[in-house]
């Protein structure tokens, strides 16, 4: 049956706009944390956080010290990390980088002291301010003995850093 040209362009635009719409992950992972009370056919508010795709092979610490134990870390540094779950078990942590400037906001909200973490915080708006000034500290899984666990596993992490002064003289 005749097709005309309009028909044809309002076609492809669907196609095009079902394309965008295709979830595609950056990498190779798993799928992780599925929302339990997500169905099929639902409709969910712009920005949703529907599952989350872990990289199961390359796994990020990130850890936030004060101000004064900035400067006795390096890059290249070794950590040790042990998770508060006795089942899983420690790993070595290499620090790739090290924020120079403080964190405003702290995102990880496991690590807040309302959510039983150690950073001191105070909410406003629905977010988590720390009370002091913390850095961000990222570490990455060097040596890795089995499965760690899958999405987020919060724990303590141990860096090798300069030594310190008691008196406070560097």
């Amino acid at each position: 049956f005749p097709v005309t040209i309009s028909a044809c362009e309002s076609w492809r635009g669907l196609v095009d706009e079902q394309e965008l719409l295709k979830l595609h992950a950056t990498f190779n992972g798993v799928v992780a944390d599925v929302d339990p009370d997500l169905h099929s056919n639902e409709w969910v508010p712009k920005g949703w956080e529907l599952v989350r795709v872990i990289d199961d092979q390359h796994w990020i610490v990130d850890t936030y010290v004060s101000e004064s134990d900035l400067r006795r870390l390096d890059r290249g540094n070794w950590g040790w990390f042990v998770p508060e779950a006795v089942a899983l078990p420690d790993a070595w942590l290499k620090i790739v980088s090290i924020d120079r400037d403080a964190t405003r906001i702290l995102n990880d909200g496991a690590l807040g002291s309302n959510a039983g973490g150690e950073i001191m915080v105070r909410t406003q708006s629905n977010r988590l301010y720390p009370e002091r000034a913390v850095y961000r500290v990222r570490l990455k899984l060097s040596l890795r003995d089995g499965q760690i666990g899958t999405g987020y596993v919060r724990g303590r992490v141990v860096m090798l850093a300069w030594p310190k002064s008691m008196l406070g003289v560097s």
